[in-house]
């Protein structure tokens, strides 16, 4: 790969925490993306929790930073060095995920939106959202579903998460399971009717897998979110895509605002 003229700093994320005795717990992806970059002659600010990073060569990096993966260190860690880009580890979620929400935004909840753009899961600003939840999620859901019904979107739930809601004053309607009857989730899928869907997967627990529902909504290109805080990060992004037009914005143009 030939060298980019318009990047000078690479600030590399690690693959975040490993539990330590793994045999992975050396963060090998980390050292070779740091290995390659420098040989085509790139500065690299290596950001990582893990101290297993730099133990076996402390020279990897021009600069390395251990400190916890999350996004308000990340954010102070990028006004001080200023990358021109950002490397996401291959070896752990922390990376990917953190990097996704480091979008360049004015909110936690433009930068999710456009991370999801980024992802082809392009967040619907109106229509249907289908949530079902596992019983242990119910109460933490109850939020999730207010900011969606406040931004006008109908909601569609399955009997548990639906019970659940109304109780609590959330209008929702009932959609039948896969097993229930017809026409069920997958069929409403299919028509195009829903427009997101969380879902947090019942796993072990449940007599019946739920894992149909994803996968229709991966065949059907529908977005799918199957964490809670996902799902709360999704409608403050909607929201704040509706305020305003957003505009993407380079690592270059949000170090021109940094004073």
């Amino acid at each position: 790969m030939p060298k980019r003229q318009d990047i000078r700093k690479v600030m590399i994320i690690g693959s975040g925490p490993i539990i330590i005795g793994q045999a992975c717990e050396f963060d090998y992806s980390g050292t070779q993306a740091c290995k390659a970059l420098r040989k085509l002659g790139y500065e690299i600010c290596l950001v990582n929790s893990n101290p297993a990073t730099v133990m076996t060569d402390p020279g990897l990096a021009d600069i390395t930073y251990i400190e916890p993966l999350n996004l308000d260190y990340m954010t102070e860690i990028i006004k001080e060095e200023r990358p021109d880009a950002l490397l996401p580890n291959l070896g752990g979620q922390s990376g990917l995920n953190l990097s996704s929400a480091l979008g360049m935004a004015d909110s936690f909840g433009m930068a999710f939106y456009k991370a999801q753009e980024a992802a082809q899961q392009v967040l619907p600003r109106e229509g249907t959202v289908l949530i079902t939840v596992s019983e242990m999620d119910r109460p933490a859901v109850l939020e999730v579903a207010r900011q969606f019904h406040q931004l006008g979107f109908k909601i569609l739930a399955t009997l548990g998460t639906h019970k659940f809601l109304v109780n609590k004053g959330i209008p929702a309607e009932r959609v039948l399971k896969l097993h229930e009857d017809r026409p069920n989730i997958v069929d409403i899928i299919k028509n195009r009717e829903i427009h997101l869907v969380i879902n947090t997967p019942a796993g072990k627990l449940s007599k019946f897998d739920d894992s149909y529902i994803r996968k229709a909504a991966i065949k059907y290109k529908i977005p799918y979110i199957t964490t809670l805080a996902g799902a709360l990060a999704a409608a403050r992004g909607i929201d704040a895509a509706r305020r305003k037009q957003h505009q993407v914005r380079s690592l270059q143009s949000y170090h021109a605002g940094i004073k």
